[in-house]
């Protein structure tokens, strides 16, 4: 993670103010974000994440600001705040989607021997709902129980 900033009213190029990796650092849930002065910190905790550092900063003026996330970055805050699995709520939140190759791949790993024949039918309903719920097809006519025979 970068942050720059870059003079508002009398620009003389960009000034990093902090750049600070965020690939190997250890994501923690302490609630008073504790920090040493030499380590940064990232937090998660609520669904929100922080990024903690010490910085002493002599800038006068007025700046605009920037952070820029690098894509290792954007993942790591992303795990931090979501977690590192993926799961359908989480996905129809967020809008995200499988892609095709994803979608073999984890057909792959499943094993047709491991699976229930509920799961089998469940795959196979598709839309989710029961199939015993469904009403049978006009002009299927009603099933009958044999009668039975008294002797």
């Amino acid at each position: 993670m970068r942050i720059t900033a870059r003079g508002w009213a009398r620009d003389m190029g960009k000034k990093l103010l902090a750049s600070i990796p965020l690939t190997g650092m250890k994501i923690s849930d302490d609630e008073k974000h504790t920090i040493r002065m030499d380590t940064p910190g990232l937090f998660q905790s609520y669904g929100r994440v922080w990024v903690s550092w010490f910085q002493t900063m002599r800038y006068t003026g007025d700046y605009r600001m920037d952070i820029e996330f690098s894509r290792d970055d954007i993942m790591r805050l992303f795990k931090a705040s979501n977690g590192s699995e993926l799961t359908p709520d989480l996905m129809e939140t967020y809008g995200l989607t499988l892609s095709p190759e994803l979608v073999k791949s984890a057909l792959r790993t499943v094993k047709l021997s491991d699976l229930t024949l509920g799961d089998l039918a469940a795959m196979g309903a598709g839309s989710g709902e029961d199939s015993s719920a469904k009403e049978p097809p006009a002009g299927s006519g009603r099933v009958m129980p044999f009668p039975r025979r008294v002797l």
